[in-house]
């Protein structure tokens, strides 16, 4: 990540620290489905014209991000807006050469801290989802160049998995890991979207699905890493987002493990239960802030599925973040693990987050 933009970037979400210490969270008006509308308007930047994270401080576009939420858009009637912040992403992506984690509001592609595995994997997804053909066609030169970039400087040919020797950043970019089973199933995820976009595939013969479900599962449970038994929240429900398993056995298995280790307490989702691990240096900043904190974003993944596999649970996970929608009047990022928004001396939990389309989406979907 470019120093400069660093820089600047810490300095505007500190100042947004004190405004919200001094004045509190923006509060939107309405009921939950008002609130979540008014947040999804509030991330459209107008002029030039792409949704942005939040309507807090994460004021830039992120890969990951929209990948989430790009399909949920779609069907809550913004698909315009979809295709232009792909649109505008893509370009500037093109323009830089490499496709990476975020743009921040002046244009600038960056990644934290460092290159991602997801990034290409997260594009191609909210590609796949928005379906426009003119898009797809102009861009599938570009996609094609970064598929094999990864493929060659980020794929181990010999186990068939994510290089395990060197850190990428990923979904937790705080934490110093290698070889996780989210990353692995973010690659095996582009190879099935490659393929279903009819773009050159240099993963295909690999088998990326049935290699990455033959590591990582252990009978229970999808392991963190091929050589750890730890467990984090990512690593049990990004194989059912990334479409590697539908086996409702599976699912199952993980809502145990979910509940054994107190993942959905409070409410949904913590990465870990515990507060192990090795961080990076910007943890100093805002400690435990992605270890047994509560994410919005993991919560509503995992909400998802649930209405796939377990309508009841999902309705009450929907309650649970209903009440909150309604109390602080917003859509928040992370809670404490005790329920409370996330607050360190050098951070505070963002506001007005885009992932509420996810919330809104499954409102309308479970609604009785």
């Amino acid at each position: 990540m470019s120093l400069t933009i660093f820089l600047q970037e810490g300095i505007r979400m500190y100042r947004r620290l004190r405004r919200v210490r001094k004045k509190g969270f923006r509060r939107y008006e309405g009921d939950d489905q008002e609130i979540c509308r008014k947040i999804i308007d509030a991330c459209w930047e107008k002029e030039k014209k792409y949704f942005r994270v939040s309507g807090g401080h994460f004021e830039g576009f992120y890969s990951r991000d929209f990948s989430w939420v790009a399909g949920p858009l779609i069907r809550l009637g913004y698909r315009e807006q979809v295709q232009e912040t792909l649109r505008y992403a893509l370009e500037t992506f093109r323009k830089e050469g490499r496709i990476r984690v975020a743009i921040d509001r002046k244009g600038r592609p960056f990644d934290f801290p460092k290159e991602a595995i997801d990034s290409v994997p997260s594009i191609v997804r909210a590609l796949r989802e928005c379906g426009d053909e003119a898009l797809i066609k102009k861009h599938q030169r570009f996609i094609e160049q970064e598929a094999k970039r990864l493929f060659c400087t980020s794929f181990d040919k010999q186990t068939g998995l994510v290089r395990s020797d060197r850190h990428y950043s990923s979904i937790r970019d705080h934490a110093k890991r290698k070889g996780t089973c989210y990353d692995n199933a973010m690659l095996a995820m582009l190879s099935g979207d490659l393929d279903t976009l009819g773009f050159g595939n240099p993963f295909q013969i690999y088998g990326l699905k049935e290699k990455t479900l033959r590591t990582f599962w252990d009978g229970k449970k999808f392991r963190e890493t091929e050589t750890s038994d730890d467990i984090s929240a990512e690593a049990l429900i990004f194989p059912f987002w990334c479409g590697l398993t539908k086996d409702p056995g599976h699912f199952r298995s993980v809502m145990k493990a979910i509940r054994e280790e107190g993942l959905d307490s409070p409410f949904p989702l913590k990465y870990q239960s515990h507060r192990k691990g090795k961080m990076n240096i910007y943890s100093l900043l805002a400690p435990d802030y992605e270890t047994d904190s509560v994410w919005a974003h993991l919560g509503l993944i995992y909400l998802n599925l649930l209405s796939r596999y377990d309508q009841g649970e999902a309705k009450r996970v929907l309650r649970l973040y209903e009440e909150r929608i309604k109390s602080y009047g917003t859509f928040l990022e992370v809670y404490d693990r005790d329920g409370k928004p996330y607050s360190s001396k050098g951070y505070i939990t963002d506001e007005s987050m885009i992932w509420c389309a996810i919330y809104l989406e499954q409102k309308k979907k479970l609604k009785p």
